[in-house]
């Protein structure tokens, strides 16, 4: 986890009224491999995510 450095506060009213994504890139014995995972902010919860070897 880094710091937030732009101190953006993300709050929801409820459910899946924003949502938040990020796509990472791990190494791997067998090359790269792409994680994006989307997140709702109201419950803290991945609500969706893929994994593949390239975009």
């Amino acid at each position: 986890m880094h710091d937030d450095l732009v101190s953006r506060t993300f709050t929801a009213s409820g459910p899946s009224r924003l949502r938040l994504a990020d796509i990472t890139e791990h190494a791997t014995g067998g090359g790269k491999l792409l994680l994006c995972a989307v997140k709702d902010v109201f419950s803290n919860r991945i609500v969706g995510y893929s994994i593949d070897r390239s975009a």
